[in-house]
């Protein structure tokens, strides 16, 4: 029985207790949410730090690389040999799936990755942002200033 007295999300007694007061329910979150993604990288990262009194000195060598998050063996195989091509620029890291890299990205484990139009929202909500769009123009392509249609990377 739900007492109608009782206000799980609702404060007469005060603000915000437990919950806050405009809240109207719960909602389930995904299956792989955790403290990382929840948090985000970057103050999770913050937290370690201080607790364990790191400065966050990032090697130089380590800014000239981007790790691309490859999804299954056959995408990890291209990601490699583009590792190879572009003399260690690129290092790869290999997920089973989208939300997997994705979830990598948001955790630090992985810079960047390809996604179609349906999942750029999911990647939004986790903090992601578009920063590539795949060009399609052979000719005169003016990638500096115009933005493209096209699949893009995060």
């Amino acid at each position: 029985d739900k007492s109608k007295a009782f206000q799980l999300f609702g404060s007469p007694l005060g603000k915000d207790l437990l919950f806050k007061d405009s809240a109207q329910g719960f909602l389930r979150i995904p299956s792989k949410m955790d403290t990382w993604l929840y948090l985000g990288y970057d103050y999770v990262t913050a937290l370690r730090n201080l607790r364990e009194d790191v400065r966050p000195d990032t090697p130089r060598d380590e800014c000239k690389k981007v790790k691309w998050c490859a999804i299954g063996h056959h995408e990890r195989v291209k990601c490699d040999e583009w590792s190879i091509n572009s003399e260690g620029k690129i290092e790869c890291e290999t997920a089973e799936s989208t939300e997997d890299c994705i979830a990598k990205i948001a955790k630090g484990e992985a810079d960047a990755m390809s996604l179609d139009g349906g999942f750029i929202y999911i990647a939004g909500q986790c903090g992601l942002v578009p920063v590539l769009a795949e060009n399609y123009k052979t000719q005169g392509a003016q990638c500096s200033s115009t933005v493209e249609e096209g699949y893009k990377a995060v």
